[in-house]
């Protein structure tokens, strides 16, 4: 049985197509913040100390990405991820579908400078643009709030 998990908020984006829940372990990230953030964030959520996020990414491709890419959009962010991360303990890498919708889901543990770092990726089509969550909790502070994390992924929702 999953954890239970305090919920505090929906993220919701696109006039409410995409929503998860959120942990209010887990506080929103400041436009301004944002806006200073790499890869522009659609939006970030952080624990107060820092060492559990999940962040919320919308890229647009040449063509637009469907569905059907999703497979082949898989291997190649595989490959790009084994890459710069060759030392990467993987516990998984498939494609899932989660309440209706197919995502691509990498889970993974990478160290960062001396850190361990948990990682979950889903990434799916939106509109013809690349959806990205990624779940993040560094260390062992940060692997006390991985329920919370995970939470949000399984409540993930796009319309």
């Amino acid at each position: 049985m999953a954890p239970e998990i305090s919920t505090a908020a929906t993220l919701s984006l696109s006039d409410g197509r995409i929503t998860c829940q959120v942990s209010d372990a887990l506080q929103p990230v400041s436009q301004e913040e944002l806006a200073h953030l790499v890869l522009g964030p659609l939006a970030a959520y952080t624990t107060p100390t820092r060492d559990a996020r999940i962040t919320v990414t919308r890229g647009k491709h040449l063509q637009p990405l469907t569905i059907a890419d999703l497979p082949n959009l898989k291997r190649s962010m595989r490959s790009g991820l084994a890459m710069r991360f060759p030392d990467a303990s993987w516990q998984s890498d498939e494609l899932i579908e989660v309440n209706g919708s197919k995502w691509i889901y990498f889970d993974f543990t990478t160290n960062v400078k001396d850190r361990s770092v948990h990682s979950a990726l889903y990434v799916t089509s939106f509109d013809g643009d690349q959806l990205q969550f990624l779940l993040q909790a560094e260390g062992a502070s940060g692997a006390q709030s991985w329920a919370e994390l995970e939470g949000c992924g399984r409540t993930l929702r796009i319309e």
